[in-house]
């Protein structure tokens, strides 16, 4: 009985053990661990900067310098002069002829230079002399205002110059051209022909004009 008796109380010391523990271990506190939380954050990209494209400039209109039109001018209006007939440069008046008297010498030169187009300085200046006195400047290089102008002409003898050269002095029929050109004080200006020798070509071809 009593063997029972103590194995009763250490059963019963036990289970108020137990319980004691059960109860310490339900007064204890619960502790959850926290759950993580993803936070998302919408990120919005920056505008990527676009370059402005520098204006580009409006192409300016080519022209062509008026040295090329006139160039092409004088090439078609050299052509043109040189299809004309040579005139024969008169023989009384060549160099190494017998000298003449002044009014013999303009008379042979009036002859000639009436009704012709010459040409000089490589065809640089064209200039065509009809019949009364009326010239017409028909070219000259890089002077487009004279090319086409009428001027009025007339022959006389060159005091500074051999006894077969003659000198024309000649007067711009528009007042703007003349007052450009005269380097004689109004007088108009002076073109000086010098004669050739026997056969040499003199680069005076018929003109227009002439008859």
């Amino acid at each position: 009985m009593s063997m029972v008796a103590a194995l009763a109380l250490i059963a019963c010391g036990n289970e108020s053990t137990n319980a004691d523990t059960n109860d310490d271990a339900a007064a204890l506190p619960t502790f959850v661990a926290p759950t993580a939380t993803q936070i998302v954050v919408e990120v919005t990209a920056a505008p990527q900067q676009t370059e402005t494209p520098a204006p580009t400039p409006a192409p300016e209109p080519t022209q062509k310098p008026a040295a090329i039109i006139t160039k092409n001018l004088g090439a078609t209006l050299l052509a043109e002069t040189k299809a004309q007939p040579m005139i024969d440069f008169p023989i009384e008046i060549t160099s190494g002829s017998p000298p003449l008297d002044e009014e013999q010498v303009l008379v042979h030169w009036s002859g000639f230079l009436e009704g012709s187009r010459n040409y000089g300085f490589g065809g640089t200046i064209i200039w065509e002399l009809c019949p009364g006195g009326e010239g017409t400047w028909v070219y000259e290089l890089g002077s487009p205002n004279f090319t086409g102008a009428k001027f009025d002409y007339e022959l006389k003898t060159d005091p500074g110059g051999t006894w077969n050269s003659t000198v024309m002095v000649y007067k711009f029929r528009a007042k703007v051209l003349f007052d450009l050109m005269d380097s004689t004080g109004g007088a108009g200006n002076r073109a000086a022909f010098q004669p050739i020798k026997a056969g040499e070509p003199s680069n005076f071809h018929e003109a227009t004009c002439r008859p």
